[in-house]
């Protein structure tokens, strides 16, 4: 658990008052969380079959992360009560308008790395 008044957490938060674009950065820059929300770019999904496209996600940090990205309002968890219980992600309207960046990023990415093969 961070500490509230430390100087790590006070510049942090001086940041992402500043900085709108790191702000945005560090809401997906967490291990795994911009790989869920890509998948979830395609449509709902049902927790197995995000794990299942998930190569080396374990299913504890699976449901840490969609816990967080709902938590951020990113996206969307809905029960589908039914034997047996299921849950259904998406994005939310927040999520899709993130989402519309994504492709800039992985053209981004793509360009970058062929430039440093070179």
């Amino acid at each position: 658990m961070r500490k509230e008044h430390s100087t790590n957490t006070l510049n942090e938060i001086h940041i992402h008052n500043s900085c709108s674009l790191q702000y945005a950065v560090d809401l997906i820059s967490k291990r795994w969380s911009l790989i869920i929300l890509c998948r979830l770019q395609k449509g709902k999904m049902r927790f197995n079959e995000l794990y299942k496209s998930i190569d080396k996600i374990t299913e504890r940090m699976l449901s840490l992360r969609l816990k967080e990205l709902e938590n951020q309002k990113l996206i969307k968890k809905e029960i589908i009560y039914q034997v047996p219980l299921n849950t259904e992600y998406e994005l939310t309207e927040l999520g899709l308008k993130l989402s519309n960046t994504f492709n800039e990023l992985r053209a981004f990415g793509e360009i970058h790395k062929k430039a440093l093969k070179k």
